[in-house]
């Protein structure tokens, strides 16, 4: 990579997913509606109460919001990762559809692996449907997979380009996003 990747964290106090992707391209990173998106966020849910826990990952992210380096680890010892995706396959008629089931989605998260730079050591996941309401048009439905485990390494250079640009499909609503956790030595 020629550049750095930032990510700035916070919290949005509710849970509509459109008006945080609303958020998050226009008052977040100011970006204008014809700009091309070049970034990546993912959320967690830490409380019903409390809204949604959001990382933002771009290498554009304005001077006034506080943000801290994101350093990519090329080392060979497993990663703890997570990831939130929306996986699909393309059918007979070339329309994709969702991938449900447990060995399909971790048969999914392996050739994303492939394509990507890394091999998975284990990982387990979670499905839901998520439905996105917006005022005055039809909700959005995305076949939501939560994937936690470890990773492997194993060509950086690919690695480095999905950390910025994402896993899957689709990249936008919080999906795509590959979450490292750095463990340090005690």
């Amino acid at each position: 990579m020629n550049h750095y990747l930032y990510e700035t964290s916070f919290l949005y106090p509710n849970h509509n997913l459109y008006k945080l992707h609303q958020a998050i391209w226009g008052r977040i990173l100011k970006r204008d509606a014809e700009d091309k998106r070049d970034f990546l966020y993912s959320f967690v849910e830490p409380d019903f109460h409390s809204g949604l826990m959001v990382t933002v990952r771009s290498s554009r992210i304005p001077e006034t919001a506080p943000k801290r380096r994101l350093d990519i680890p090329s080392s060979d010892r497993p990663l703890p990762f997570s990831l939130r995706a929306n996986p699909t396959q393309q059918d007979e008629h070339r329309k994709h559809r969702g991938i449900f089931g447990q060995d399909s989605l971790n048969a999914w998260l392996q050739r994303q692996g492939e394509h990507h730079g890394f091999t998975i050591n284990n990982a387990r996941s979670t499905q839901r449907c998520t439905t996105i309401k917006r005022t005055g048009c039809r909700p959005i439905m995305f076949n939501d997979a939560l994937f936690i485990g470890t990773l492997q390494i194993i060509q950086p250079s690919l690695f480095n380009n999905a950390m910025e640009k994402g896993i899957g499909r689709a990249r936008g609503f919080g999906y795509g996003m590959l979450m490292l956790t750095h463990r340090r030595p005690l």
